[in-house]
């Protein structure tokens, strides 16, 4: 009975220790396995982590590339608003000058006699010294023997005079024919 109570207490010990080997063996395989997933868990996320960061700079460089083209578009859209302002200010400064100022009738008759002629409006205040400047200018444009301007205390340039001094200029450049001041 001894050597029973010796042989199953070995054999226990055996199966004890056999229970222990397959425990650990199946420890060590579960390690191995685990090893194994995260590996692959963190080439995975590796590739995800890749594939976001490569999304996320396409998606930035869509978007850097459509803040230029909306600055690029804001810009033209801003220099196409300046040059109508500008043409608009020139039209509304036209009317209001045309409103004001109207065309008198023996200058549109002027301007049809002499269809590509060069204008230049003398315009002042009484005793500014108008037509003194057209005198000088004429003296100075076609010598002693030119034409004056009519002075005076009053006012005496209640008409329009025109004065041509088409051959005093070289170069008339433009399609001028004639350059007349009034």
């Amino acid at each position: 009975m001894a050597d029973r109570k010796a042989e199953q207490e070995e054999k226990m010990e055996q199966m004890q220790q056999e229970a222990m080997e397959a425990r650990q063996a199946e420890a060590q395989r579960q390690k191995a396995e685990v090893a194994e997933l995260l590996k692959e868990n963190e080439a995975e996320a590796r590739k995800r982590e890749e594939k976001y960061r490569k999304e996320n700079e396409e998606s930035e460089r869509k978007h850097k590339e459509g803040m230029v083209n909306l600055q690029t578009q804001m810009d033209e859209t801003n220099k196409a608003h300046e040059e109508k302002m500008k043409k608009m200010k020139k039209v509304m400064e036209m009317r209001n000058y045309e409103r004001h100022v109207p065309e008198p009738g023996f200058l549109k008759n002027h301007k049809m006699d002499h269809p590509k002629s060069f204008y230049i409006q003398i315009l002042g205040a009484r005793g500014a010294g108008k037509s003194t400047f057209v005198s000088k200018f004429l003296r100075l444009a076609q010598g002693s023997s030119a034409k004056t301007a009519k002075r005076g205390e009053v006012e005496c340039t209640l008409e329009t005079e025109f004065f041509d001094i088409t051959d005093c200029i070289d170069d008339l450049g433009l399609g001028v024919k004639k350059i007349a001041i009034k």
